[in-house]
C-alpha cells in the first residue's frame, strides 16, 4: 500500500495527466488547484475529480454518478473500486459524449 507522499505524487500526476490532455477543448474550462479538478462546460455543467487522501483513492463525479478509483500497480491505472474501468476512459467517455466528440486520455 502507498503512504500518504506516494498517493499525493501518484494521484496528483494523475490529476494533471487529466488537466492537460483536455486543456485544448474551447468549450470546456480545466481547473486544476488544491488537488481538486474541476472540468466546466459551456452550459455549466460540471465533472469533478479530487483526492481522498484517508482512503488512498481518486472520486470521480460527472453526470448524476460518482466513482472511486484505486491505482492498481498491476495495471499502472488508477480502476474504478467497483467495475475496474480505468479512470482515464471513465473520463474520456463522459467528456467524449458531452463534447460530442472523441476524447482520448
Amino acid at each position: 500500500t502507498m503512504d500518504e507522499g506516494q498517493f499525493r505524487k501518484k494521484a496528483g500526476a494523475e490529476l494533471e495527466h487529466l488537466a492537460k490532455g483536455l486543456d485544448g477543448f474551447a468549450e470546456l474550462t480545466v481547473d486544476l488547484a488544491n488537488e481538486i479538478l474541476t472540468l466546466e462546460f459551456e452550459d455549466g455543467e460540471r465533472f469533478v475529480a479530487n483526492l481522498q487522501g484517508p482512503t488512498r483513492q481518486i472520486w470521480f463525479a460527472a453526470q448524476y454518478q460518482a466513482a472511486h478509483y484505486d491505482f492498481d500497480a498491476a495495471k499502472s491505472a488508477w480502476c474504478d473500486s467497483k467495475t475496474g474501468e480505468a479512470l482515464r476512459a471513465r473520463v474520456s467517455r463522459d467528456v467524449s459524449g458531452k463534447l460530442k466528440k472523441q476524447v482520448a486520455l
